[in-house]
């Protein structure tokens, strides 16, 4: 056998294995299950309420977690000017090992064209 077929066959076998983990992955965590979890952790952390479009797996640079058009309202007495936080997509890249025990080891978190509107109210406060 040459290199050439070797090299073919390896590369092969990490596509399928690639595509095996994120297939298990997602089997074992399906986007809704992620969605509500991303949802209600978010809302508890900021006491704000959050929508998000789309949740999904990408493997591309590490494990992680792609959240599509995500909405953080602002407090309610400022909800007349629009949402406090607005994301096109933000990604949350995670430690594999940690996560096989059940911990969230947190690697990277990465927001695209975020668009942040911090008000400040007469007596100050924001």
């Amino acid at each position: 056998m040459n290199l050439r077929k070797l090299l073919i066959i390896g590369l092969s076998l990490i596509i399928i294995l690639i595509s095996s983990i994120t297939l298990l992955i997602e089997i074992i965590y399906p986007p809704h299950r992620i969605k509500s979890f991303v949802l209600d952790e978010i809302s508890r952390q900021t006491n704000r309420k959050v929508t998000i479009d789309e949740v999904g797996f990408t493997i591309w640079g590490g494990l992680g977690v792609e959240v599509n058009r995500g909405v953080i309202s602002d407090r309610p007495s400022f909800s007349d000017n629009g949402p406090f936080i607005l994301l096109d997509r933000f990604i949350l890249r995670v430690q594999i090992w940690p996560l096989l025990n059940r911990e969230l080891v947190i690697d990277e978190l990465v927001f695209d064209q975020p668009e942040i509107s911090i008000l400040f109210g007469p007596d100050g406060t924001a």
